[in-house]
């Protein structure tokens, strides 16, 4: 069944973020939508059920309703997880996430926002943008938007905004009109072995682009030319370091969200919108969820949370929160990403942790991709070999950081006041709101 025949959809791993986002347009669109995942706590379940989106936790065949039309299934789950095999038996549809998405966006103009770093927020970014210049997208996101409450919006027009993830080459599905190409850093080692394999995904990607699309890239990203050399008369150029307009400059700070600006003051440009109103539409930006975001404030402390999974990343957000905290004790708590990420970065990664004041390493989290490796929280921890670093498993981390932190009241009221920065794609974000609250009885 052709995915615009299907009323009655099935989603296994609902709470996945590109999972819920697609889901909340398939209702948008008048489709009735269900689906299972793991007992696993996600911000996506508080979406969901705001949306009044049904979805069970755990896996069973008897979760998936006897009426089900088409099934869509998150890559994390191979043919023969329990719910795909009894989905087969009854002879439904499948689709993956990336095969309903290329579906979706071979009916739409849509705008593809890829790369290595900064994604989310420059998606996120251009739609609240053309929400806010009156264009209506269809728009999805990798995070919840703060001022959507969801990650997800849908429009009345045919303008389709999406990030669009590049891990397992989820890239090939897409039918893109418009492209950025927000920069390329060697990630995702378990599928992409060299840097080589790394960039030539999206030397592929960016030639779906048609001839009367466009395609926006970072200038000063050295990947990036090179995986653009193909098509590099077509591309328009932004410079990441680029001052903003004033409008966008009071709203946005860090190195990192000013190339994400410049790259939607580009793309925006494609439009025949210009640098001006395109920096006045921005000033609706209002953040993304686990991108520097603010948890609370407590006794001096102030608590952040940053979905940073990668060197890189842990560099850029330490440094745009030691420009806008100058007078703080940066003290960060990062949560490894897959063990095959954590032991092929290992060196660069402490090396980015080390520009905090303090640093703390948890358990890896493996998610539904890895669950054993050969490399472990401990193994990153010691490998600062300068007591810089803390290993604290995660079951006692809150406990473990805030005695380390805070071993009396009078030295940390004396003291610099902290920023204390979750870091991670795992479940990190639960340790600082336990240490904000232990804060609280200091």
């Amino acid at each position: 069944m052709h995915l615009n025949e299907a009323g009655k959809i099935y989603m296994i791993g609902i709470k996945g973020v590109g999972m819920t986002g697609l889901a909340q347009i398939f209702q948008g669109i008048g489709k009735r939508v269900s689906g299972s995942d793991t007992a696993e706590e996600f911000f996506t379940e508080e979406v969901l059920q705001k949306l009044g989106i049904p979805f069970v936790k755990g896996f069973t065949i008897e979760n998936i309703p006897s009426d089900t039309e088409l099934v869509i299934y998150a890559t994390a789950y191979p043919e023969d997880h329990v719910e795909r095999v009894e989905v087969a038996r009854r002879g439904i549809a499948q689709l993956s996430y990336p095969e309903a998405l290329g579906e979706i966006t071979k009916g739409m103009r849509t705008i593809a926002v890829c790369g290595s770093h900064g994604k989310t927020t420059t998606t996120a970014m251009l739609g609240q943008a053309l929400e806010a210049l009156s264009m209506d997208p269809t728009v999805l996101v990798g995070s919840r938007v703060n001022a959507w409450g969801t990650n997800a919006r849908v429009g009345k027009s045919d303008l389709f905004v999406l990030e669009a993830d590049e891990y397992q080459n989820k890239l090939r599905f897409l039918s893109p009109t418009g492209i950025i190409l927000t920069n390329i850093d060697w990630d995702h080692p378990d599928f992409f072995l060299t840097p080589e394999s790394y960039r030539e995904v999206f030397g592929a990607f960016v030639k779906r682009a048609p001839e009367h699309g466009w395609i926006v890239a970072n200038r000063k990203d050295g990947e990036s030319v090179r995986a653009l050399e193909a098509v590099s008369a077509r591309v328009k150029w932004f410079d990441p370091e680029a001052p903003l307009p004033e409008l966008a400059a009071t709203k946005i700070f860090g190195a990192q969200n000013r190339a994400n600006a410049n790259a939607v003051i580009a793309a925006l440009s494609c439009f025949g919108i210009s640098p001006e109103q395109a920096a006045g539409a921005l000033t609706s930006f209002a953040g993304t969820a686990r991108r520097m975001e603010e948890i609370g404030r407590a006794n001096g402390l102030i608590a952040l949370d940053d979905y940073a999974h990668h060197p890189t990343e842990i560099t850029a957000t330490i440094a745009a929160l030691r420009g806008q905290y100058p007078n703080h004790r940066i003290a960060v708590l990062f949560q490894p990403h897959t063990f095959s990420r954590t032991e092929t970065f290992l060196d660069d990664f402490v090396a980015a942790l080390k520009t905090a004041d303090v640093a703390f390493v948890t358990d890896i989290y493996g998610s539904a991709r890895e669950t054993v490796g050969k490399i472990d929280g401990k193994a990153l921890a010691a490998a600062f070999k300068n007591g810089q670093n803390h290993y604290v498993p995660f079951s006692n981390a809150a406990e473990m950081i805030t005695r380390t932190l805070f071993p009396e009241r009078a030295a940390r009221v004396e003291g610099l006041p902290t920023l204390f920065v979750t870091m991670g794609a795992g479940d990190v974000w639960k340790i600082g709101k336990e240490i904000l609250w232990k804060s609280l009885k200091l």
